[in-house]
């Protein structure tokens, strides 16, 4: 995410992710925390979608314990951090997943039922979605 291409990647693969949660009509976390975002921030969000931004995970990716804002400093929690480093976790997790998941439909003979790939993939859409809204 540190090149313009790499932000381009990032920014397509996660409009895929959310996608994949409408077209799987997985239950996602509460969004309302946002409603108390700053103006200038909730810009950046479409409301009734779950804007995943490349932004947060750039963030999450990062773990910096603390960020200036116009010449404030902002001292990150354990908690904050800590929920940062298991967003990436499990973005790794699912990129994993979703990439088993393929090759795994894609065989002639299938080990596996395709309902047992969808539960596979539901589950890691869900428990990215919950921890993606905990570290937002």
């Amino acid at each position: 995410m540190d090149s313009p291409d790499g932000q381009k990647i990032c920014k397509k693969y996660l409009s895929t992710i959310e996608k994949l949660c409408e077209a799987f009509s997985i239950s996602t976390a509460c969004r309302d925390y946002r409603n108390e975002f700053s103006k200038a921030y909730k810009i950046l969000y479409k409301e009734g979608s779950l804007c995943y931004l490349t932004e947060i995970l750039d963030s999450a990716q990062e773990g910096f314990p603390y960020l200036w804002v116009n010449g404030e400093k902002y001292v990150f929690s354990k908690d904050v951090l800590d929920s940062g480093s298991k967003l990436l976790t499990v973005f790794f997790k699912m990129q994993h997943l979703l990439r088993n998941s393929y090759g795994k439909a894609c065989q002639e003979n299938l080990n596996t039922t395709s309902e047992a790939i969808q539960s596979e993939i539901v589950a890691i859409l869900e428990e990215f979605d919950i921890s993606w809204a905990k570290f937002e």
